[in-house]
């Protein structure tokens, strides 16, 4: 699996997109803990953090037609050089503004044209590698760059959130940060090969906003199922890495040094679970994978519920079980992603791929949206129902009979993905086939393994 990373051909292109994201995040980072820490009152505080968080979404669901359309158009290596000396130019000016010390909605202006950087990058970064992995390659791919996506999210979020609290001489260290990585990226992203188009598209006119390629992706019944299920992670993915703080104080009863330890636990649980996808296909696209990754994602969520019968608030038997569900939700989540990407990249004609993509990034991009609003929706139905208390500490000083609305919340995921399940193996008994026979496969493994030499 590491020999990828050896080859001209991905090797540059990972760094480059591994730079990207950890540089992304830094930024968002830092610039989350400047407005929590600003003068302003809670109000306005709460509102400067909120437009962050969805200034960086909007260029993705306003851009991504656009640049759907110039990856079809154009060479996607140049295009990608082209991205990544922009974001050269807009981190030079986010580290003037943060040693300058700018006011905080001329950097929340920058953080939007991050976005837009990144939703020009983003189906460049997928539809390349089926031009330069061979099929064979793909899930390997795009099991390296899921799991390195979420650890640079990770260590990006937690850097630029560390520096941004320690002065100015933490800013000055995020603005050297932010500059460094975004050049190194500008050198990498030179040495990706030539990625040139097959030319469908010369003479077209441009289709700004991408809605036919949308509709035409949405009627052909494979790339649609495969666009929601992708859609339907970063449902997930949102709905936990918003939540997790809450998770963390009110079902786990631990302080906020834990945030970074838990948040930790879901990255690396999705890079192992997108680890194992490459020891699980042995080089084919398998979405019987997937599906073994949405059975987790179905089961595991609700034994969030038995955490009370693992002790009282802040026990280690609490943590200990929350720690090992958080790792696993994390682990199913990068076994169902993984093969979803290969499949999707490789079932999309090289002319559209570009575009199919910026129509899963759209679509992804309303998923996390709608994270948001179910959270509330739900947060509000378990309040009238009386299920969930917002401090279960101190509603129960034992704290062992308590749940927190946020546990009933993350459980109700549980739900959905059981549903999505149940619903794509009755409509598709191929891969219902496929994943009976995955299971017999993995099962006979174990049998063999706890078998003695005396047992033949």
């Amino acid at each position: 699996m590491t020999s990828l990373l050896r080859l001209r051909r991905f090797g540059p292109f990972f760094f480059t997109q591994a730079l990207g994201a950890t540089n992304d995040n830094l930024l968002k980072g830092a610039l989350l803990v400047l407005i929590a820490v600003s003068h302003e009152s809670s109000a306005k505080v709460a509102l400067l953090s909120n437009l962050a968080a969805g200034l960086f979404i909007l260029p993705f669901l306003l851009f991504s037609g656009v640049a759907g359309e110039l990856a079809d158009r154009f060479d996607k290596a140049r295009l990608i050089y082209l991205t990544k000396l922009a974001e050269l130019g807009l981190m030079l000016l986010a580290a003037a503004g943060f040693l300058l010390g700018a006011p905080i909605e001329m950097l929340i202006a920058l953080l939007f044209m991050m976005g837009a950087q990144s939703t020009f990058f983003s189906p460049m970064k997928y539809s390349i590698l089926p031009t330069h992995l061979r099929s064979s390659e793909l899930m390997s791919g795009n099991a390296w760059l899921g799991g390195a996506t979420f650890i640079a999210i990770l260590v990006g979020s937690l850097a630029g959130s560390a520096l941004a609290a320690e002065g100015a001489r933490g800013k000055s260290v995020l603005a050297l940060g932010l500059v460094t990585l975004a050049a190194v990226g500008v050198v990498t992203a030179r040495a990706i090969p030539p990625a040139p188009t097959s030319g469908a598209l010369k003479g077209r006119p441009l289709q700004v906003f991408g809605v036919e390629m949308l509709k035409r992706s949405l009627k052909r019944y494979r790339l649609r199922v495969l666009l929601g299920a992708i859609a339907f992670f970063w449902f997930l993915g949102a709905l936990y890495l918003t939540h997790m703080p809450l998770f963390v104080r009110d079902a786990l009863g631990l302080g906020p040094r834990a945030i970074s330890v838990f948040l930790a636990l879901f990255a690396l649980g999705i890079g192992a679970g997108s680890a194992g996808t490459h020891y699980l296909a042995k080089g084919r696209i398998d979405l019987s994978i997937s599906v073994l990754g949405l059975t987790g994602l179905s089961i595991l969520p609700p034994c969030l519920l038995l955490l009370p019968l693992a002790g009282a608030h802040g026990s280690m038997g609490r943590i200990a079980l929350g720690s090992a569900m958080i790792f696993g939700i994390g682990m199913a989540g990068g076994l169902y992603i993984v093969p979803l990407l290969a499949a999707i990249q490789r079932r999309s004609r090289a002319s559209q791929r570009g575009r199919v993509m910026a129509a899963s990034n759209w679509l992804s991009s309303l998923a996390m949206v709608i994270s948001a609003a179910y959270a509330i929706a739900m947060t509000a139905l378990l309040s009238r129902a009386g299920l969930g208390t917002p401090d279960p500490s101190a509603a129960h000083p034992a704290g062992a009979g308590a749940l927190s609305t946020v546990t009933y919340l993350f459980a109700s995921t549980g739900i959905l993905g059981f549903t999505l399940l149940l619903r794509e193996l009755k409509r598709q008994p191929r891969l219902r086939h496929r994943t009976y026979r995955r299971l017999l496969h993995l099962n006979r493994k174990g049998s063999d393994k706890r078998r003695t030499p005396g047992d033949a």
